[in-house]
């Protein structure tokens, strides 16, 4: 074991931050799937037949969680910018 007196004059330092290019790609891609989430809601949603919207909200959820592996909640949140 080392002693205090002989750690003085040893000045070590570490970083474990991600390079911010590194940040960036994930920040980038993470808004394409959200863009993505957005225009598939506003595809399904805007299907009407008779008039009225063909597809429930909860079922474009759910549909949208299985075609983007998350859950129906998760969409919902993204969908309404609650997540942003």
């Amino acid at each position: 074991m080392l002693c205090k007196s002989a750690l003085r004059g040893i000045n070590i330092k570490f970083n474990f931050a991600q390079p911010q290019s590194l940040n960036m790609a994930i920040k980038g891609n993470t808004l394409l799937l959200y863009r993505d989430i957005h225009s598939d809601f506003d595809k399904f949603s805007n299907i009407k037949e008779f008039g009225v919207q063909k597809f429930s909200s909860a079922w474009i959820f759910g549909k949208l969680g299985k075609k983007y592996y998350k859950s129906p909640r998760t969409i919902e949140n993204i969908v309404f910018s609650i997540v942003l």
